[in-house]
């Protein structure tokens, strides 16, 4: 557990990914919602 305590540079860097994974996973969700009439539609 120190060792991850200490490194703080790492852990700066995972925030900095999980927020710009957050910004392409809330891209995907929202053209998901807009394909989503098509494939209701193809049923």
């Amino acid at each position: 557990m120190a060792e991850i305590e200490s490194d703080s540079d790492a852990i700066s860097k995972i925030e900095l990914i999980l927020k710009e994974n957050e910004s392409v996973i809330r891209h995907l969700i929202t053209v998901k919602e807009k394909f989503k009439p098509y494939k209701v539609s193809t049923k």
